[in-house]
Formats: C-alpha cells, sequence, structure tokens
C-alpha cells in the first residue's frame, strides 16, 4: 500500500505538470475572415496556433467597441484581429500575419470626386482611417455587411464603398459585379499590419512568444498556407 502510495506522490506533480493551459481570446465578426466563433480564415489560423502552442483556446465573439477595453481588463487574454493604428506597444504581440488594404470602390463610369458631398457605404466591425471620412465631408452609411454595401453601390443609393480589397473583391466575384464595380488598385486609402495581441503583462509575453514561434513553424510546414488560399496575405517579422 505504502508503495502505491508513494508511485502516486511521484506521478501527480508529472500530470499536474502537463496540465493544458485555457485561455480565452477574443475576436468579433468580420467578412471572409470571422464568421463565427469557429469559422473563418483568421479563426482558423489561431487555432492552429493554439494547438501548435499547447494551448486550448475558447475563442468567444464580442461586440467590437467593446473589444480592446474586454482585453485590457483581463476578461479576455488574447484578442484578434489587431491592427496597427491601435498602437502595437501597447500589447504583446506576435508577428502580424496579414496586411489590410482599404479602397475606394464606386460604380464603373462615375467618378465620386465631382460629386459635391458624396454618399459613403461602410461596413460595422471594420476598422477605418480615424477622422478620414468626416475630414472629407462624405455622408456617412454604415450597413452590416460588405454585400450590401455593395448593392446600394450597385442600385446607386450610395456613390462610394469603403472595404478591404480581399473581402470586397470576393463579394463582387459572387454578385458578378466585375465590370459594374471597380477602383484604383495603386492607391489604397490605408494600408496597415494585422496581429494577435495579448495583454501588455508577463503572462501576455509568455503567450505571445509561444504563438509567435508557433506561427513560424506553420509557416514553415506550408500548413499556413492551407488556411489562407489567398495571395494577398503579406508578412514580416517580428522585430
Amino acid at each position: 500500500m505504502m508503495k502505491i502510495f508513494l508511485i502516486f506522490i511521484l506521478w501527480l506533480p508529472l500530470v499536474m505538470g502537463h496540465t493544458t493551459e485555457k485561455i480565452k481570446i477574443g475576436t468579433f465578426i468580420i467578412p471572409k475572415y470571422v464568421r463565427s466563433n469557429s469559422e473563418g480564415e483568421f479563426v482558423q489560423l489561431v487555432k492552429a496556433l493554439a494547438k501548435k502552442s499547447g494551448v486550448e483556446v475558447e475563442i468567444v465573439l464580442i461586440p467590437p467597441k467593446r473589444a480592446y477595453q474586454e482585453l485590457e481588463l483581463g476578461t479576455i487574454q488574447g484578442l484578434f484581429p489587431v491592427v496597427e493604428s491601435r498602437d502595437f506597444s501597447r500589447f504583446e504581440t506576435i508577428t502580424d500575419f496579414y496586411t489590410k488594404e482599404m479602397y475606394i470602390f464606386e460604380k464603373a463610369g462615375v467618378d465620386y470626386k465631382k460629386l459635391k458631398t458624396p454618399k459613403v457605404c461602410t461596413t460595422e466591425g471594420y476598422t477605418y482611417p480615424e477622422g478620414y471620412i468626416q475630414s472629407q465631408g462624405w455622408k456617412k452609411v454604415v450597413t452590416d455587411s460588405d454585400e450590401t454595401c455593395l448593392k446600394l453601390l450597385d442600385k446607386k443609393r450610395v456613390d462610394i464603398f469603403i472595404g478591404e480589397v480581399v473581402t470586397v473583391n470576393d463579394v463582387i466575384r459572387t454578385l458578378g459585379l466585375d465590370k459594374k464595380i471597380v477602383y484604383d488598385k495603386f492607391s489604397p486609402i490605408t494600408s496597415e499590419k494585422v496581429t494577435l495581441a495579448f495583454k501588455k503583462s508577463t503572462h501576455g509575453k509568455k503567450l505571445s512568444d509561444l504563438f509567435d514561434k508557433a506561427l513560424k513553424e506553420i509557416m514553415i510546414d506550408r500548413s499556413y498556407d492551407k488556411i489562407f488560399s489567398t495571395g494577398a496575405i503579406k508578412i514580416e517579422r517580428k522585430k
């Protein structure tokens, strides 16, 4: 009996030492990339990084306006996607895994610059250049999806649409508007890095290092490429 007890005492720390860490990572709905807490390319990426890191992750949906506050309060341990304009130095981040480029889309044959006060459509959930629309003097319309904005643009109920190039082009093809909606591919109004961020803390640094190592590993073994089928992904190494 004593022998069994001693074996149990010796075995217990080993089991406890290998307990999988459980964390919550927040996100919000974004066309194509976050369709739910289980679907979307960014979601699949974070799941792959968590698995590679040996961390159990619960992905939770949070309203965009509350997301950063929840991270600072510690309700969630991580957040994605976090954009460069939010100041990466406020967080513990991994290598930026995407570059978000926003463009102005308009109806073919129409020059919005000739309009006195263009009506611009935006999609809820996206981060737009701070003060940009207001400084242009445009009238802003907010909708629930890129698809809605494109339909309004096609019907001339809005004059322009500001959107992320990859997701918008996907919807344009789906709606068959390839020849009706255009943009100047050489003139993005913004181009900013996108990453996964953790709270600024010792624990957050540990998690960011783990997930960053995992990101480099899945890029090497090419499983990263299986998640992102588009060619629009741009990577810059963590400094």
